[in-house]
This record gives C-alpha cells, sequence and structure tokens, in this order.
C-alpha cells in the first residue's frame, strides 16, 4: 500500500501542530494560531518547493502595532528530527501605545506578511516570536513563541487552478486544473486552446502528474485544424502566478504564462496584503 508524502505532511502536521496548541497557556496576541485557517503561516494549504512561503501578524487598533524602527528577522537554526527539512524563527518586533484610542467597530486584521521566500520538499518547522516595547521604551521583550509546521511537496499551491495565457500569443488560453488521479495522488488537468499556423481552431487536453513542481501531459489534439494527433506538453510551475510550458517536440521554443484567473473561494498563493487589486 503505498502513503503519499502529502498524506505524510499532513498527518505529521496535524501531530504537531496539537501538541504545540497544548503548550500554548493564552490565545495569540493577535489570534493567529498554529494551524488551521487562522495560522500565521501563510499559504495554509499544500504547496511546492516554488511557491513563497510568509508569516503574518494581525495587526489592529487596540494592539501592539509592527515597529517601524526594527525590521523584522528571519533566522535558519539547527533541526534535530530527521524527518524535518529545516527549522526557521522569524522574530517580529512590536511597539504598543496605551494612549491609542479605538472605534466601538472592530475593523479586520491587517495581516502583515514576513517573507520567507520559497522552501525545500519536506517538512519545515516554524517558530514565530512576538517581542514587544511600550511606546516610550527603546526595549522589546519576548511576550510570545509559537511553533508551526508547514510541509511542502511535489504539487502547486491549490491556487494554481483557473485560466493561464501567453502574452507572446493572442488568442492562446491554458486552463489548468488540479484533481486527484491514481491512488489519491494529485495531479492536474490541461486544456489548450488556440489557433494552428494556418489560423483554424485546435483544442489540446491531457491529464498528467507533478513532480516538483513539474508536470508532463501527453495532450490529445483536436477541433478544425488538421494537426489532429498527440502531443507532450512539460509545464513548469515558477511560484505564485507563473509557469513556464514548452512542447517536447519543439523544446526550444519556451513560452512563459501568466495567470489570468483563479478559481472562486480557493484561497489565493498571495497572502492578502500583497494581492494584485
Amino acid at each position: 500500500m503505498k502513503i503519499s508524502i502529502a498524506l505524510v505532511f499532513t498527518l505529521l502536521m496535524t501531530a504537531m501542530a496539537g501538541t504545540a496548541a497544548q503548550t500554548e497557556q493564552k490565545p495569540p496576541l493577535d489570534g493567529l494560531q498554529s494551524g488551521g485557517r487562522d495560522s500565521f503561516i501563510y499559504p495554509r494549504n499544500a504547496l511546492s518547493s516554488a511557491d513563497p512561503v510568509f508569516v503574518l501578524y494581525g495587526d489592529n487598533c487596540g494592539r501592539p502595532h509592527i515597529d517601524p524602527t526594527r525590521a523584522a528577522t528571519v533566522t535558519e537554526v539547527a533541526h534535530q528530527p530527521s524527518f524535518e527539512a529545516s527549522a526557521r524563527v522569524v522574530d517580529i518586533y512590536l511597539v504598543w501605545n496605551p494612549e491609542e484610542i479605538c472605534l466601538a467597530v472592530v475593523m479586520p486584521d491587517v495581516l502583515v506578511p514576513i517573507a520567507l521566500g520559497s522552501l525545500g520538499k519536506g517538512l519545515h518547522r516554524i517558530e514565530r516570536r512576538l517581542h514587544v516595547r511600550e511606546k516610550r521604551e527603546t526595549t522589546h521583550r519576548l511576550v510570545e513563541s509559537h511553533l508551526g509546521f508547514l510541509g511542502v511537496g511535489d504539487v502547486p499551491h491549490q491556487s494554481l487552478s483557473g485560466a493561464w495565457f501567453d502574452p507572446s500569443a493572442p488568442g492562446t488560453g491554458v486552463f489548468i486544473s488540479l484533481v486527484d488521479v491514481a491512488e489519491g495522488s494529485p495531479g492536474a488537468i490541461v486544456h489548450i486552446t488556440g489557433l494552428d499556423v494556418a489560423g483554424k481552431p485546435v483544442w489540446q487536453v491531457g491529464m498528467g502528474q507533478f513532480e516538483n513542481a513539474r508536470l508532463r501531459v501527453d495532450l490529445q489534439t483536436g477541433g478544425t485544424s488538421d494537426s489532429a494527433g498527440r502531443r507532450t506538453l512539460e509545464l513548469t510551475y515558477q511560484g505564485c502566478g507563473r509557469a513556464q510550458m514548452r512542447f517536447m517536440d519543439a523544446p526550444i521554443a519556451v513560452k512563459q504564462l501568466t495567470q489570468l484567473t483563479s478559481t472562486y473561494g480557493v484561497e489565493s498563493c498571495m497572502p492578502p496584503a500583497l494581492q494584485r487589486p
């Protein structure tokens, strides 16, 4: 019986996040937890080594705010368990103004992102530490430390599903949908529409599986074009909203793709503060 890497990561993260939560004596200062929908790690869902990773702080009136005089730091530290790919400590420095006056209506949190960059495949331990000083003071003191875990695998973040296009080839559309294929391993259906060299409509469709954020698909070609048959496509995911595409019978002709639309209800691969309007 095969067990997918994603499943192993999920089980490990669930167990470890539960252990970390049991050691926390009080709710986090900004309400962001070690896991789940309110996790301080973003993205909150499965992702690949090409996806950017962030640690969040929920800023709002009545709480300590990000200290403009001291930037957050990210430190990679030694990790002991052999199943961990890395361990990082994120120190966030805040300033508290006890005289701040807040409106009666509670406004939504401003989720401030601290970039960790892309992480390699494996399970990563991420510790978020909050340091606070009062407005009139200059010295920060550590007030909270929370531990979370993030699994990085083969398949890009689920926001990959949607419509993509090649700016150099107007009229060509690439549609990608993440799906579960055999044995529960995630894969993708790719549908390409456009025109052939004679200007006739042509479509190509196929399904494959990701490996290290790279997807290879055997496409069935059809439409009113005379070029019906099969072609092999290789799609390399390069991070949020970016990918490269090439056909193996013309490997030099690399197409740079940009994501045009996402799937409604699917969380973005970028935190709210960095999303395009």
